[in-house]
């Protein structure tokens, strides 16, 4: 069974990332899979995660490599998922520094 969970949030400083990084590493110890999807345009859990476990530096990520691709249909997420090299069973698609994304119509 597959599960979402979503941390959201406009304040700055309330332990977003530090809350999906502690429930990635829960799920990790429970050897399930997840994948990470950052959406930050300050790209913390990219730094965090993918640039730690990862030999990737954050000036490379294009927006090819963000969510940003999934929306103008250039990618899929399983073309855009990083496996975290050190995290087994843990995958990260990566944002960029003052990523935007479109909003979508409903």
């Amino acid at each position: 069974m597959a599960y979402v969970l979503t941390t959201c949030g406009r304040k700055g400083g309330v332990s977003k990332t530090t809350s999906v990084m502690a429930l990635a590493g829960a799920i990790q110890a429970d050897k399930e899979t997840a994948l990470l999807v950052d959406l930050d345009s300050q790209a913390s859990l990219t730094k965090h995660m993918l640039l730690r476990h990862t030999r990737q530096n954050i000036d490379s990520i294009t927006g090819e490599m963000t969510c940003e691709a999934i929306q103008a249909g250039i990618a899929t997420v399983d073309q855009l998922a990083i496996p975290l090299d050190h995290c087994p069973g843990l995958s990260i698609i990566p944002a960029r520094l003052d990523m935007r994304l479109k909003a979508s119509p409903l």
